[in-house]
């Protein structure tokens, strides 16, 4: 139990900080940049390549402790697949495959910029990226809210 807390707390964080960085790239770099952005400018004393760094290390972090948080789940996922429970888990299956689009799209579009590949490919891949995150940004939300009453039931069990 105190596990699934710790590793719950870090993704909260992470995923926290990975959805702020994402929208605030989002809406300061991307939007209605016509493919040219200014690099320079800067949010809150960073400018795109900062806050990219912010989101890359929020990302990965957020990407190492999910897959924590799957293994330390691992029975139940076990359960739902075996006993086909689909239906009664539709939020958790979709956060997983959003999450799952997600950090494909976004793990193709840092590989096409690492090998300086087709910036019009990386960018049409990064408009993907971007719209389905808002989406599982709200299905964070929401699987989080949905699971706030065990978080504090675990913290004053500990008290």
């Amino acid at each position: 139990m105190i596990n699934q807390l710790i590793v719950n707390i870090i993704i909260f964080i992470t995923g926290l900080s990975t959805v702020l960085s994402g929208i605030l790239i989002q809406l300061n770099y991307h939007i209605g940049q016509n493919y040219v952005m200014n690099y320079g400018v800067k949010i809150f004393g960073l400018n795109y390549k900062n806050w990219t760094e912010v989101h890359k290390a929020s990302v990965v972090l957020f990407l190492i402790f999910i897959i924590c948080h799957w293994a330390l789940h691992g029975k139940w996922l076990k359960t739902i697949i075996n006993k086909k429970l689909f239906k009664r888990n539709l939020q958790v299956i979709a956060l997983s495959i959003v999450f799952l689009i997600v950090s494909i799209s976004g793990f193709i579009s840092w590989m096409i910029f690492m090998s300086k590949g087709d910036e019009g490919l990386r960018k049409e891949i990064i408009e993907i990226h971007d719209k389905v995150g808002v989406v599982l940004s709200v299905l964070l939300i929401m699987h989080t809210i949905k699971r706030q009453q065990w978080f504090f039931k675990t913290l004053n069990k500990l008290k």
